[in-house]
């Protein structure tokens, strides 16, 4: 390469710098809830299980309907187990708002959130928190399951938030 070329090649990334600056200045004054947009409709699954179920409106989200809010997955996976078909249950809503996640049983009257992998495994909420808003479209949870049905061993985290709207 001549030093010809290689100074024209640094005036045009010279030309580009106030391009750039220009665009990173502009991202910086969007507001937080645009910047973070893409974080939204995910909840992780850590400990026992690990793994991303997405959230996709109209197709994951049932809606609170007599106390009962629903998220399903036909082909998501968490690792280590098998089963494909994955559903968090959100059980005694009263109504939207937040909620404290008390140690339950999927038959309690309590608040609780309930992660199934088919019918063989389930883990039940013993500890934190769970928002839903009007409809049970939109929500977040920053949950501790720890109580087990079926075969489900080990402490499960799920944290996230959707938005089925």
């Amino acid at each position: 390469m001549t030093a010809r070329s290689h100074d024209s090649r640094a005036c045009g990334l010279l030309r580009l710098l106030p391009l750039v600056l220009g665009v990173s200045f502009a991202t910086a004054l969007l507001p937080a809830s645009s910047a973070g947009a893409g974080s939204s409709n995910v909840i992780t699954v850590s400990g026992a299980l690990k793994g991303t179920l997405k959230v996709v409106p109209n197709m994951t989200c049932s809606g609170l309907n007599s106390g009962q809010d629903t998220l399903s997955w036909n082909s998501a996976k968490l690792s280590p187990k098998k089963a494909q078909a994955w559903s968090v249950i959100f059980n005694k809503v009263p109504r939207p708002g937040t909620w404290k996640l008390v140690p339950s049983t999927i038959l309690s009257t309590k608040v609780n959130v309930v992660l199934m992998g088919g019918i063989a495994y389930a883990w039940v909420s013993s500890a934190g928190k769970l928002t839903i808003g009007k409809g049970g479209a939109t929500g977040s949870i920053n949950a501790t399951l720890s109580l087990h049905e079926g075969t489900a061993t080990g402490t499960v985290y799920l944290k996230g938030s959707w938005n089925c709207a």
